[in-house]
């Protein structure tokens, strides 16, 4: 009897021994996952947040082929003027003048991206601004924002303007010195 007794303590001991594994492998799992939910959370609630405060309307209408929603629904091809400023790093706060002029036009039928870069010191005339006529391009932006750019672009260019994004070098300098994460777009305007 005592034979029988010993097999039976040996097997529940190691099952025991089995079930304590289980219970570690399991509990190293679930302390894994909460982590990893945690840390998306934290990712996407940063990102929401720069989104939300690097979202400003910039004044735009819907350009002649239709407001935004209604290009990308219809699949036309659609417009997106790329600004680069000199505003936001070395003390630099006046809102300046655009140095970098890009169109990205993004034609969904064809598949195709174009992307146009525009000499900035081309001489134009401005729209709203008469008085400050004959400009350089750059100064569309300054003196009357991104409408009056996107209208210089619509009046010697033919480009109808649906959507912009302008960066300025504060948010160049964040992004060089700490990384291309969601947390520091705050230098980053999209109207989309």
């Amino acid at each position: 009897m005592k034979i029988v007794s010993n097999d039976l303590n040996t097997r529940v001991s190691k099952r025991k021994k089995k079930n304590k594994f289980w219970k570690i492998f399991w509990t190293v799992i679930a302390v894994i996952v909460v982590g990893l939910g945690g840390v998306v959370a934290y990712e996407y609630n940063n990102l929401k947040n720069a989104a939300n405060t690097a979202y400003r309307s910039g004044g735009l209408s819907d350009a002649e082929n239709g407001s935004k929603s209604s290009v990308l629904n219809n699949s036309k091809p659609i417009a997106i003027l790329l600004m680069g400023t000199d505003t936001g790093a070395l003390g630099r706060t006046y809102k300046g003048r655009t140095d970098s002029i890009m169109v990205a036009v993004l034609n969904p039928k064809t598949k195709k991206t174009t992307l146009v870069s525009f000499e900035r010191d081309m001489q134009v005339n401005l729209p709203d601004y008469p008085e400050y006529s004959p400009s350089k391009l750059n100064a569309a932006y300054a003196y009357g924002n991104a409408k009056e750019l996107a209208k210089v672009s619509k009046k010697y260019f033919n480009i109808p303007i649906n959507a912009y994004v302008l960066i300025n070098m504060g948010g160049l300098e964040d992004h060089y010195q700490q990384g291309w994460r969601g947390r520091h777009y705050a230098n980053l305007i999209l109207h989309l």
